[in-house]
């Protein structure tokens, strides 16, 4: 199944799609955490992320725009696992539609967890109606995170 958001072709998960996804997370990801020790950057990492956490328990989408992946969410009961947009296509409603889309599919709640020195990221889960709930420590970075939660109205 395919289907648009604006310029971005959204389609489910395709075993060939895993080393373009294992890139762009690492990509994204070290963009991001850049102060984060470089051992936490290497590909296989970020493989093995995918193929012994994510795969296994999560419905994924990527986004495309000509035929390229910009963009990943991987969701699993209730909870964000992954969710990722290359820099250059932040900012154009594609995470907005995946965090709108996963409150579809999860009416009553979601979960997620992101780095505390994440602020850009908090704020956009707070402009779309998460609340940190609890800050703790990452378990393999060691670095502080938080947790953060959407629940529907009643």
């Amino acid at each position: 199944m395919t289907e648009k958001c604006g310029e971005f072709e959204i389609t489910e998960y395709r075993a060939e799609d895993f080393e373009a996804i294992a890139g762009l997370f690492r990509s994204v990801y070290a963009k991001t955490y850049p102060h984060f020790d470089p051992k936490f950057f290497e590909a296989e990492r970020f493989r093995a992320i995918l193929r012994e956490h994510t795969l296994p328990d999560s419905q994924i989408w990527t986004a495309k725009t000509r035929s390229k992946i910009i963009g990943f969410v991987a969701l699993a009961r209730n909870f964000i696992d992954q969710l990722y947009v290359r820099d250059d296509f932040q900012n154009k409603g594609l995470g907005g539609f995946w965090v709108e889309r996963a409150k579809l599919i999860y009416p009553d709640f979601l979960e997620l967890y992101t780095f505390a020195s994440n602020e850009k990221a908090i704020s956009f889960y707070e402009r779309h109606g998460y609340k940190i709930t609890e800050r703790g420590i990452a378990p393999d970075e060691k670095m502080l995170d938080v947790k953060m939660r959407w629940e529907a109205a009643n």
